[in-house]
């Protein structure tokens, strides 16, 4: 059992691992659109989704039935993480992208810099959802 255990960690472990790679991270996402919403369909959903293009420009469409509401920003891949930035704001926010291993699912999540940053988590950003077809 031991033996066969050895030979399929890896394995696993390749299945769920971030994507880190900028050519990897920029080929799961340029000419993508990522549906946050996907989970739930009820009668008042919003429905994010969030697109990217080559020449580094994200947009989230959010469309609910009160209205929408679109937002800007730009990308970019730096030290093997995925970074963002929309409107205003002066500092870019940067995230681990996970890829489900068959591809319908993506995962960004939030990378602590500090000690703080683990006690105070009000604002991690942790967004799961499906792929769209292109």
């Amino acid at each position: 059992m031991r033996p066969f255990a050895l030979l399929i960690l890896p394995l696993l472990s390749a299945c769920i691992a971030p994507l880190s790679g900028p050519d990897r991270i920029t080929a799961a996402l340029v000419g993508r659109s990522v549906d946050y919403s996907y989970q739930w369909d009820g009668n008042f959903a919003d429905h994010e989704v969030q697109s990217w293009t080559a020449e580094g420009l994200t947009k989230i469409a959010n469309g609910s039935t009160f209205g929408a509401d679109d937002i800007s920003g730009r990308w970019r891949v730096e030290n093997g993480r995925y970074c963002e930035i929309f409107g205003n704001q002066t500092e870019w926010t940067c995230l681990s992208v996970t890829l489900s291993d068959d591809g319908r699912t993506v995962r960004f999540r939030e990378i602590r810099d500090e000690v703080s940053d683990y006690f105070v988590n009000l604002f991690e950003v942790d967004r799961t959802g499906a792929v769209l077809p292109q």
